[in-house]
């Protein structure tokens, strides 16, 4: 049973066990995500098609801090509210990720009480849980979606074109 079976990520001084989400989550939140990320992506396309890992052509893959400069400019669409429903979504709402510090007994699912106080003055690793959560229920979709649609930048440009206005066919 995939689902019953979790990843372990050590973030900061926290181990965390992430649960894959269930399908139709999953289905709901590529919905979100495509919306959310879109417009990223499409300022970060030259650099994407660049930095796919040459073995792997992963999405996954590539150095992120490297594409910061890019994502930043094209993070005007995003508002608090859209980051704040997206972590939730990722990291609480779907009771999917517990955690265990040093010294405890056992793990704990990470409610929105436990993750103000993690992350408070760390927020940056609540985005590389937020991340880690990403990887481990879509890699596999974007994956297959860049092994079908051909170079994964390439269609990046066609769909930020698409979504434009432009009339470039996307296949």
């Amino acid at each position: 049973m995939k689902r019953q079976t979790p990843t372990t990520k050590t973030i900061g001084d926290y181990n965390y066990y992430i649960y894959p989400f269930g399908a139709l989550i999953a289905s709901r939140l590529t919905g979100d995500l495509v919306a959310l990320v879109t417009p990223m992506l499409g300022a970060a396309a030259p650099l994407i098609g660049k930095q796919l890992d040459a073995e792997s052509g992963n999405l996954f893959d590539m150095k992120v801090e490297e594409l910061a400069p890019a994502l930043s400019g094209a993070s005007s669409s995003l508002t608090g509210e859209k980051v704040e429903s997206l972590m939730r979504q990722l990291l609480i709402d779907h009771k999917n990720v517990y955690f265990e510090g040093v010294g405890d007994e056992k793990p704990q699912l990470l409610t929105a009480e436990e993750l103000n106080e993690i992350f408070c003055m760390d927020l940056q690793d609540m985005y590389l849980l937020a991340w880690e959560v990403l990887k481990l229920n879509f890699q596999g979709f974007f994956k297959k979606l860049s092994t079908q649609s051909g170079d994964l930048g390439t269609l990046v440009e066609k769909v930020t074109k698409a979504k434009s206005g432009g009339t470039e066919n996307l296949t």
